[in-house]
């Protein structure tokens, strides 16, 4: 039977329609799941946190036509203690301030002191010798860098300034505060804030608070909330859970004991310090740090000495076999009321790192003292400082695992979580990158997010988006981390091990190794360039 003539228009007319609805309807869905990040809630506003909501909303260069991202800070503490904590340095993440706002950058290098030495010393390997040490390596670090040209001498001077200081951790911490827009310091920050949950609904994430509170929607919540982060183990776990923090690090079996000198008193302004060097001294079974740091624009400077000893009650991060109750190693202490030794100070329950638990304070620097003539340390620099400092405090070194997720998309909506900081890569700090790491986060995170919005490619995901920041700051940042483990294992050796330590940084030295250890960890890492079908993690 033929179709009438009326019939075969009507049915071509139908089949038109019905096509062209598909075809419209397939090229509009990923326009429909295209969604701008518009919100983003940082947890936590120590130098992460402030660095990304710099990144976000106070960075021309990387915003550009664009409508800046708002970003909405949170803090468990009551407020920024600005006293707490000891010294930084800085040095790539100066770089990477200077290109996410040059006003911030010259902020924070107006409250730091540039850092022009680096040395290394050990206590004499022989008693009879009137040396009061031996001098293993000096690094000049303007001078290197100058040597060593490049991508480092192009990352490290620019505008012909050496990106290179000591700063306090709190003037970094204020001068980072002050220079945020007015709107996110008297608006979109929000302290005594512990998170608690992360819900998801179709709008996007909502933040909720140990106070009984509610936050959202968001596009994307970032943890930088330190080496216990709460947002971390939502990523790791889908929930947050009150006793769960401990699970998340390792306790590296390293102690660090913190002097700080506050306020050191200048007769005159010829007797301010111009620069900074940092001076390291090895003992047996310890080595100590003593330095000088700027504590924000007009004001006097701050003198800090560090001892590192390995816990008597470990071998690297594994606990010896003993009849004492198995408690987990603190990473604060209070002080003996006894003259026993710093390894002797009470351990209680398991806390974060120096980074991010600043009060954890101890009475006196006897104990210090004490450990440092027992381990040999050359003390005539750090013993004064000890002597005359007017706070000390105790910490463990901890740790995270490089090999774990750093996002996580939030049931029930389109919005992420991903992480920023020491909440990302926990790192032992004795490559001094830690504030380094954080501030090149910020910075690789806020360019993703911006190239995702700019990007008219609807093909691509999100979360690809933030796979590639994953990707690019992996890399470096478990590469510093693996190095400044085993560096802080072997600083703080005794005996044959001690003498191989002090033969190997002399070894270094002189080859140029340790200068290439030390650049290398500095040289930022923020941007993925594709090069002959191989990706690499550049400047």
């Amino acid at each position: 039977m033929k179709p009438s003539k009326v019939v075969l228009p009507c049915y071509c007319l139908l089949h038109s329609l019905l096509c062209a609805t598909v075809t419209n309807s397939l090229s509009n869905t990923p326009i429909q799941n295209k969604q701008q990040i518009q919100k983003v809630a940082i947890v936590g506003s120590g130098i992460a946190g402030l660095s990304l909501a710099h990144a976000l909303e106070n960075s021309p260069s990387l915003s550009q036509e664009q409508t800046p991202i708002q970003a909405t800070l949170y803090d468990s503490r009551p407020s920024l203690d600005f006293q707490a904590g000891a010294g930084v340095q800085l040095n790539g993440g100066m770089t990477v301030l200077k290109m996410i706002n040059p006003q911030v950058q010259r902020a924070v290098a107006d409250a730091s002191l540039p850092l022009t030495k680096i040395e290394t010393r050990a206590k004499p390997w022989f008693d009879t010798t009137d040396e009061k040490f031996s001098s293993l390596l000096k690094i000049e670090l303007e001078k290197c860098i100058r040597k060593q040209g490049g991508t480092i001498e192009e990352s490290l001077i620019v505008d012909d300034e050496v990106m290179v200081y000591t700063i306090m951790r709190g003037a970094l911490q204020e001068a980072l505060l002050d220079t945020l827009p007015a709107d996110i310091r008297k608006k979109r920050m929000n302290f005594s804030k512990t998170v608690i949950d992360i819900t998801g609904k179709e709008d996007g994430a909502y933040v909720t608070f140990q106070d009984g509170t509610t936050d959202g929607p968001f596009d994307l919540v970032v943890g930088c909330d330190g080496v216990n982060s709460a947002v971390k183990q939502y990523i790791a776990n889908g929930s947050i859970k009150p006793d769960g923090k401990g699970e998340q690090t390792l306790y590296s079996g390293i102690r660090i004991q913190y002097a700080v000198q506050d306020n050191v008193v200048v007769v005159d302004d010829d007797d301010h310090p111009s620069d900074a060097t940092l001076h390291q001294y090895f003992g047996d079974g310890a080595y100590s740090l003593a330095g000088i740091y700027g504590n924000g624009p007009n004001r006097s400077t701050t003198k800090a000495a560090y001892l590192i000893y390995p816990d008597e009650d470990y071998i690297g991060p594994f606990r010896k076999q003993s009849d004492k109750v198995d408690q987990l190693p603190s990473s604060s202490s209070s002080s003996s009321s006894s003259s026993s030794s710093s390894s002797s100070l009470s351990k209680t329950e398991d806390d974060e790192n120096t980074d991010w638990s600043q009060d954890n304070r101890v009475g006196t620097g006897d104990a210090m003292l004490e450990e440092i003539q027992a381990c040999g340390v050359p003390s005539d620099e750090v013993g004064p400082i000890i002597q005359d400092s007017n706070r000390f405090f105790e910490l463990g070194v901890y740790f995270h695992s490089p090999f774990h997720r750093w996002s996580r998309q939030v049931p029930n909506s389109r919005s992420y979580c991903t992480l920023g900081g020491d909440a990302a890569h926990a790192m032992p700090p004795f490559l001094g990158q830690g504030s380094n790491q954080a501030i090149q986060d910020a910075y690789c995170l806020a360019a993703q997010l911006y190239a995702y919005n700019d990007n008219n490619n609807n093909d691509n995901l999100f979360q690809d988006y933030l796979k590639r920041y994953e990707r690019i700051r992996w890399k470096p940042t478990a590469s510093i981390s693996l190095k400044a483990f085993l560096l802080g294992y072997l600083e703080s050796s005794k005996g044959l091990i001690g003498k191989f330590r002090d033969t190997f940084f002399r070894t270094c030295g002189i080859l140029g190794i340790a200068e290439n250890i030390y650049f290398g960890a500095a040289v930022p890492a923020v941007v993925e360039e594709e090069k002959e079908g191989e990706t690499t993690t550049t400047t």
